[in-house]
C-alpha cells in the first residue's frame, strides 16, 4: 500500500509528531471556545433576531438558541461512550468535524428559529464527540511529564478562540458562523483517493482525511490486537525503533492489562451498562465506580465555579450592577478577557512541576478567594466597589486558569484504565455539558431573581474544590497510564504488576546508559 509523504507527516518522530498531533487536534478544539463567544455576541443582534422571528430580546428564546448547543453535546458525549472503544480516536474527531461543518452551515444560512436551532444542535452533537476524545488522544500518546502541559496548551487555544467578537451588521453575524466550520473542516478535509494512509481495518476505506495523515493511538491499537501497528506507532511518538526495549517493555505492560481486563470486565454494551451501574454501586475489580465519579465530580465542580455565568454577561454586571457606564464595562470585559487568556499559559509550567494535587489546590484557594470578594464588590453595588470587583475577577481567572481549567479534562483522560477509557471522558463530557446547559439557561434568570446571593452558590462550589483534591484524589504527575491504573486498582495490580515493574526497569536502565527514555521526556 503506497503511502504518500504529504508536508513530511509520515517521516515525523518523536516531539515534532506530537506536535503534527496538537495542530491537527487543536484547531478542531478551539471550537469549544469560539461557539460561545460568537453566539454570546450574536445573541443581542439585531438581524439574527430579525430573521429569528425575535421582534423583542425574548429571554426564552435567545436562552435557548444558545443553549441548545449543549444539549446536542451532551447527546454526542453519550453517543462516544457508546462507540467509542470500537470505533478509534481518529474516526471519532473525523465524525464530530463533519456534524461541526454541518451545523454551521445551518447556522450560516438561517432564515428562521427552527433552522438556526437545528444548526446549533447538530454543531454541539460534533462538539461532543471532539470535546471527548481529542484529551483522551492527547494523553495516550503523551510522555509521561507531558499530559499536563499538552491538555493545558488544548485549553489555552480554546480561551483564545473565545475572545472572538463580532458585529450588528448581517454579513458580520453570518460569517463568524460559518467561520465557525472552519475547525471542523481543517481536520476532516478529504483527500484524493489514492492517498490510502489508515491503519489495518481501515486499509481498503476511501476516507482519507487531514486527521487520517496521522497515526491511530497505539495504546487503542494494543487494545483492539493491532500488535505490529501499535509498536510501529509508539516507536514514532516515542523517537525509539520498534525492537528497543523501551517499546518491548512497554508492550509487555500494556499486553499485561489488557489481558488483565479482558478477564475481569465485560465487553461491547454490556461494558458500558457496568459502568453506569457501577457509579452507584461499584462491585468491579478495577474500582470502575470510584473512577466514574471522580470523573463527574470534578466536572461539575468545575460548571458550577461561576465561570459559565460571568463570561457571557461579564458587560451586564459592570454595567447594570456596578453602575459602570458602557463604554467601561466593554473596556473592563476586554481586560478581563485578555488577562484569562495570559493566564492560561500558566497551567502549562506549573501542572508538571507542582502535580496535579497541589496544582489543583491552590488554584481553587485563589479561585474562591476571587469570587467571594467580587461577590462583595456585587453586594455593595457601588462604582468604587466595582473597580475592586474587576480586581478580584481577574484574581478567579487567574486561580482558574492554571488550576480547574486543565485538570478537569486532564484527570478524567488519565484515571480511567483502557478498555473504558473513553467511558469516563463521556461521563466527563456529558457532565460539563449538562451543567453548563443549566447554568447557561438559568444564570440571567437566577440572578435576576436573586441578586448578589446567587454568587455564594458560586463560592461554595469553588470551595468544596480543595477537600475533593485533598481527599478523593489520587496523584498521576509523572506516571504511565498504566501505573496510573495499578495506583487505584490494588486487586489487578497483583497480576500485572511484574510487566510493569519490567518496563521501569527497562526505562531506569536506558537512562543508566545515557540514553534517551520515556521517563525523562
Amino acid at each position: 500500500m503506497w503511502q504518500p509523504n504529504i508536508l513530511g507527516i509520515k517521516s515525523l518522530r518523536g516531539n515534532a509528531l506530537v506536535t503534527a498531533y496538537m495542530v491537527c487536534c487543536g484547531i478542531a478544539f478551539t471550537m469549544f471556545g469560539y461557539d460561545q463567544a460568537v453566539v454570546g455576541a450574536l445573541s443581542n443582534n439585531p438581524s439574527l433576531l430579525h430573521h429569528m422571528g425575535v421582534i423583542k430580546t425574548d429571554p426564552l428564546i435567545v436562552g435557548c438558541i444558545v443553549a441548545i448547543f449543549s444539549v446536542g453535546a451532551i447527546f454526542g458525549s453519550a453517543v462516544t461512550m457508546l462507540i467509542g472503544y470500537r470505533t478509534g480516536r481518529r474516526w471519532l474527531i473525523f465524525i464530530g468535524c463533519l456534524f461541526l461543518v454541518i451545523g454551521a452551515a445551518l447556522q450560516a444560512t438561517s432564515f428562521s428559529l427552527a433552522q438556526m436551532i437545528a444548526g446549533r444542535l447538530i454543531a454541539g452533537f460534533g462538539v461532543g464527540f471532539v470535546s471527548c476524545t481529542i484529551p483522551l488522544l492527547a494523553s495516550e500518546i503523551a510522555k509521561p511529564n507531558r499530559r499536563g502541559i499538552l491538555i493545558a496548551a488544548l485549553f489555552t487555544l480554546a480561551v483564545v478562540s473565545a475572545m472572538a467578537k463580532c458585529s450588528n451588521d448581517e454579513f458580520i453575524w453570518r460569517f463568524p458562523a460559518a467561520f465557525q466550520g472552519f475547525f471542523g473542516t481543517f481536520t476532516a478535509v478529504w483527500f484524493p483517493n489514492r492517498y490510502q494512509l489508515a491503519f489495518q481495518r481501515c486499509a481498503k476505506s476511501q476516507t482519507q482525511a487531514t486527521i487520517f495523515l496521522l497515526p491511530e493511538s497505539p495504546r487503542w491499537l494494543y487494545a483492539r490486537g493491532y500488535v505490529e501497528a501499535a509498536n510501529n506507532v509508539l516507536a514514532r511518538v516515542y523517537d525509539q525503533t520498534e525492537h528497543s526495549e523501551l517499546i518491548q517493555a512497554t508492550y509487555a505492560a500494556l499486553k499485561a492489562e489488557v489481558d488483565d481486563e479482558e478477564k475481569r470486565e465485560e465487553k461491547g454494551f454490556r461494558l458500558f451498562t457496568q459502568c453506569i451501574k457501577a457509579m452507584f454501586w461499584d462491585t468491579t475489580d478495577l474500582k470502575l465506580g470510584r473512577r466514574l465519579r471522580l470523573c463527574f465530580l470534578v466536572m461539575m465542580l468545575q460548571e458550577m465555579s461561576g465561570l459559565n455565568v460571568i463570561v457571557p454577561y461579564t458587560n451586564n454586571l459592570f454595567e447594570i450592577d456596578l453602575k459602570f457606564d458602557a463604554l467601561k464595562s466593554i473596556m473592563i470585559a476586554a481586560i478581563i478577557q485578555v488577562a484569562w487568556a495570559a493566564f492560561t499559559t500558566c497551567g502549562m509550567l506549573t501542572i508538571e512541576r507542582w502535580g496535579r494535587r497541589p496544582t489543583l489546590m491552590i488554584g481553587t484557594t485563589i479561585c474562591t478567594l476571587g469570587m467571594t470578594g467580587f461577590t462583595i464588590s456585587i453586594a455593595i453595588g457601588s462604582e468604587s466597589a466595582g473597580w475592586a470587583g474587576m480586581v478580584m475577577l481577574i484574581v478567579f481567572f487567574f486561580g482558574f486558569a492554571f488550576g480547574m481549567l486543565p485538570m478537569s479534562w486532564l484527570y478524567p483522560s488519565e484515571i480511567l484504565p483502557l478498555h473504558m477509557r473513553h467511558v469516563g471522558l463521556g461521563v466527563a463530557g456529558i457532565t460539563t455539558w449538562l451543567f453548563t446547559f443549566l447554568t447557561v439557561f438559568t444564570g440571567p434568570i437566577s440572578f435576576t431573581a436573586t441578586g448578589y446571593k446567587i454568587f455564594i452558590l458560586y463560592i461554595i462550589f469553588n470551595a468544596l474544590v480543595f477537600p475533593y483534591a485533598y481527599f478523593l484524589m489520587v496523584e498521576t504527575k509523572d506516571k504511565t497510564l498504566e501505573e496510573v491504573n495499578l495506583a487505584f486498582s490494588p486487586v489487578a495490580a497483583a497480576s500485572i504488576l511484574g510487566p510493569q515493574v519490567m518496563a521501569r526497569t527497562h526505562d531506569e536502565k536506558d537512562q543508566m546508559s545515557g540514553q534517551v527514555v520515556e521517563k525523562e521526556w
